[in-house]
């Protein structure tokens, strides 16, 4: 298996690990490998490449799979704030081992990177982060955040406690497909006005804040998983 020729965008089944795992080793993956892939409580993106034989990939991954529950409380009305997930980066190895580093403590949803390296070895990605002040009576995240995989660099930009900042994508300049992608968008709902607003970062500056915002004069339901694709 060569670099780059398997991709994902979603979390690994044991079943997964184990194809995986084989088509580059060619052994079956020891039970400790299972074990401490298919333990971690993982959330839904996870970016990938293989080089050398190692598989590497990142996710949000929490020790505690309750706070994935807490979440969907909401649609009951009801909210209760726990420690969510971090941003964790794993090798798979082709000896059976497996390693998890944590790249940072600050607890982040929705990590996406730029199309144009998707399978392959990347050096940053987005994510959507909730600030360490934000009250714990305030559900979901306030911050967009551009970090490096080692966690060395952080840039965040924070919106405000009155906010919750949905999934963000990286969009290319349309002009210029085969260059790294120019732009991040995505949307957030203002609380304090009840409104969507549609926000446009520069991706090398997201700390920045916003080149340009659209705001709609009515509330959209909270979204995930979107994309943005230029006209023709």
């Amino acid at each position: 298996m060569g670099q780059g020729r398997f991709s994902a965008r979603h979390p690994f089944t044991r079943a997964q690990v184990e194809k995986l795992v084989e088509a580059v080793t060619n052994e079956r993956p020891s039970k400790r490998l299972l074990v401490n892939v298919t333990t971690a409580h993982r959330q839904n993106s996870i970016h990938q490449w293989v080089l050398k034989g190692v598989i590497r990939f990142d996710c949000m991954c929490g020790s505690d799979p309750r706070w994935m529950m807490h979440g969907w409380l909401l649609m009951r009305g009801e909210y209760e704030h726990m420690q969510g997930a971090v941003l964790t980066f794993v090798e798979l190895r082709p000896n059976g081992r497996c390693k998890a580093v944590t790249v940072t403590s600050v607890e982040g949803e929705f990590p996406v990177v730029d199309p144009l390296v998707v399978g392959r070895q990347y050096d940053r990605m987005v994510c959507i982060t909730r600030s360490e002040t934000r009250s714990t009576a305030m559900p979901g995240w306030d911050c967009l955040s551009s970090v490096t995989v080692d966690g060395a660099d952080v840039q965040s930009y924070v919106f405000g406690d009155d906010w919750m900042v949905e999934e963000h994508v990286y969009a290319s300049d349309a002009s210029k497909p085969e260059m790294p992608a120019k732009w991040v968008l995505g949307t957030a709902l203002n609380l304090r006005t009840r409104k969507t607003v549609l926000s446009v970062f520069a991706a090398d500056a997201i700390d920045k804040g916003p080149v340009a915002q659209a705001e709609l004069p009515y509330p959209l339901p909270v979204g995930l998983h979107g994309t943005f694709h230029a006209r023709t």
